[in-house]
């Protein structure tokens, strides 16, 4: 029987009390060093909540505490910090200067509450009678991990020097001498320099007291200011604001830095201020598409986007997605339809986004960019999720399951196999939605198996070389999952077919087929060319043995590449670190095996697009010797154990009203795993 993951289950109050202050800090007042803020959440998340194949060990717990304490360090350094000493019955303040702030602008600073008394209490914060938060004060424990620190936001509406008072209930109040000043603004206008016409775009405001603020016109819009931490209790506020070609940002006074940002195709433009107090200044930032990816040949999507509200079960302003979609410069977005099952007292069950039909968007095409509706067909415990896209009418019954489908003790059935039929049938194509789906182990690898996967969006570089080495051709796409994400964050780039050695007009069905046919490299920054011999991803060659192969990989972004790598049948042949922002790296090579080649860029560790920013992967070039695939059997075996996984959970948890549906499901299952049985037993193909 399948064992269920074990829950981390690391009890410690300052760690969650760390956790969430780092999260409010991330929403209620970003810096620079948000990222920062947000990576040592997410380290905090992993020992305390998240669920595990096994506990936490005390080494891991270790290395979190230790990454913690530099990193409040640092951010009492770039917040104004009041240090407080609480006692049983008092309170004590170290003295601190003015704190500068504009009229009318919030502040935050961070409040750091050291318990020195012998009994445990909750305090309650608050300004100007609102409370702001509440902490538990422990009485013991190590002095460090007994501190407590909570995010006080300052507003104040008078010009001069004053102060703010802060009551902590029970205890007394202190006054934070304030000097406030009048506010600046910033005007702006955004222009394509190679037009001169208003476009739009991100823009970057930080201002003299660090943090990053938003413009006016889209502030209150949470969809495009902030976004949920995915599968997290958090959010955080966007450290840009969107900008339908002009903005209004109002700014303490001082020196302010603005940027300009549009999509991966274009250099960024930065501006730095200085603004006096009252002063509005109007400046403008012209960018230019620095590589035409479109006019080469090579057209960007989204396969991800469900275009709602935070919330999930609201429709988002179309209009808006169309600022969005150009300011990100994705020429394609995939509007994905989904059943959610949620009891009354969640908000309800829900089908969202619903304007429109399968199809084009009408008023949403124009033969440049292009948004269609399509379907997210979802069971959440043993099939996996799959974006069906090109369809003309809404597959059913659109999610199976507990969860998705519907409350405990709803079928799995049917799988997902009805529904890729049906999308084929409707001239559509099937995409594996989130890597290898639930718990790792899910219908994902017999997909590919029986040749249902038409792309693979959100995979793992090292899943996709053991499909590979397993001899399927089948390429890799992205998309942002949006609400969870930034639309356009994790992209894929299909290339058009050519005719007379010039690429042929964008269609959607142009599009669509070349990621079916894995012509495509996905992304989160760097644009990557791939060529071996004259093949680009997704082509065949077939050699004979002893012919000359040359691998050639240009890579190109806005910012520093990092690691350009060339890897073949899973071992990286050649690898080039550079801050350069673009790189030509290539080897030759002689045809004495069959190959697979795929080329990927990156500034960190990560070579999944949607995990990381910067990071770019190619879909494979395969070279066959002798007609034969590349087949090993370490690769097989591997999902051998996986499917034979995803059978066990079957078997012990799936959900069926009909004997002969449970049969056929495990049937299904078999079949996958008996065609990686006999790659095992056959290899080189």
């Amino acid at each position: 029987m399948a064992q269920p993951p074990q829950q981390a289950n690391v009890r410690s109050p300052f760690l969650e009390h760390s956790y969430r202050a780092l999260s409010d800090l991330a929403l209620r007042c970003p810096t620079r060093s948000q990222n920062e803020v947000l990576q040592m959440a997410e380290a905090i998340y992993q020992i305390v909540w998240a669920w595990r194949p096994s506990p936490v060990s005390p080494d891991e717990v270790e290395r979190v505490r230790r990454r913690l304490a530099p990193c409040w360090l640092k951010l009492e350094r770039e917040y104004p910090t009041l240090r407080v000493t609480v006692g049983n019955d008092r309170i004590a303040s170290e003295p601190l200067k003015p704190i500068p702030v504009a009229r009318g602008i919030e502040r935050c600073i961070l409040l750091r509450m050291e318990p020195t008394g012998n009994a445990d209490r909750t305090v309650s914060v608050r300004v100007g009678g609102m409370e702001v938060g509440s902490v538990s004060l422990p009485s013991d424990g190590p002095h460090a991990e007994r501190t407590r620190r909570v995010i006080v936001p300052l507003k104040v509406d008078e010009v001069g020097r004053g102060s703010v008072t802060i009551e902590l209930t029970g205890l007394g109040t202190i006054a934070v001498p304030v000097l406030c000043r009048e506010p600046a603004i910033v005007r702006g206008t955004l222009l394509d320099a190679a037009t001169g016409k208003p476009w739009p775009g991100r823009v970057h405001a930080l201002d003299s007291d660090g943090v990053i603020r938003h413009g006016e016109a889209y502030k209150a819009n949470e969809t495009l200011s902030e976004k949920p931490v995915v599968f997290r209790p958090a959010s955080y506020r966007l450290p840009f604001f969107y900008s339908d070609g002009s903005f209004e940002v109002h700014v303490p006074p001082g020196p302010t830095e603005i940027n300009l940002e549009r999509g991966f195709e274009w250099t960024d433009v930065r501006k730095r201020i200085v603004l006096k107090p009252g002063e509005t200044r109007h400046v403008t930032l012209a960018s230019r598409r620095s590589m035409d990816m479109a006019a080469l040949g090579w057209i960007s999507g989204d396969t991800h986007v469900h275009w709602v509200r935070n919330s999930w079960d609201v429709n988002e302003s179309l209009d808006l997605l169309g600022m969005v979609q150009r300011a990100e410069d994705v020429r394609v977005i995939n509007n994905l339809t989904l059943y959610q099952w949620r009891a009354k007292e969640q908000g309800g069950t829900f089908i969202k986004p619903d304007r429109h039909p399968m199809g084009p968007v009408p008023g949403m095409c124009d033969g440049e960019w292009h948004v269609q509706m399509a379907e997210e067909y979802r069971n959440d415990n043993h099939y996996g999720h799959i974006n069906l896209l090109g369809l003309s009418r809404l597959v059913e019954p659109i999610a199976t399951g507990a969860g998705s489908g519907g409350p405990p003790g709803t079928p799995d059935w049917p799988t997902n196999r009805p529904a890729i039929a049906e999308a084929r049938r409707q001239g559509g194509i099937s995409i594996e939605a989130r890597s290898l789906g639930p718990f790792n182990a899910s219908a994902v690898p017999v997909h590919v198996a029986l040749g249902l996967a038409d792309s693979l969006d959100q995979l793992d570089a090292e899943h996709y070389y053991r499909f590979l080495n397993c001899g399927f051709h089948i390429g890799l796409s992205n998309g942002s999952d949006h609400p969870a994400r930034v639309v356009g964050c994790a992209r894929v780039y299909a290339r058009m077919p050519r005719r007379d050695g010039k690429p042929m007009p964008f269609t959607y069905a142009r599009w669509l087929d070349a990621v079916r046919r894995g012509w495509t490299f996905t992304t989160s920054g760097p644009l990557l060319f791939l060529k071996v011999n004259d093949a680009e991803p997704g082509d065949t060659l077939d050699l004979d043995r002893g012919r000359k192969v040359i691998v050639t990989v240009q890579a190109w972004s806005r910012h520093p590449l990092g690691k350009v790598e060339i890897i073949s049948n899973g071992e990286t042949l050649k690898s080039v670190r550079t801050s350069a922002r673009s790189q030509t790296v290539s080897i030759e090579l002689t045809a004495d095996e069959s190959r697979w080649f795929c080329a990927r860029a990156s500034r960190s560790h990560e070579w999944n697009a949607i995990n990381a920013p910067d990071v770019a992967h190619t879909s494979a070039v395969y070279v066959r010797v002798g007609g034969r695939e590349v087949v090993k059997p370490e690769a097989a075996r591997f999902w051998i154990a996986n499917i034979e996984e995803h059978i066990r959970r079957l078997e012990a948890t799936g959900v069926f009203a009909k004997p002969e549906h449970r049969e056929q499901a495990l049937a299904e299952a078999r079949e996958g795993l008996e065609r990686y049985r006999q790659l095992e037993r056959q290899p080189n193909r």
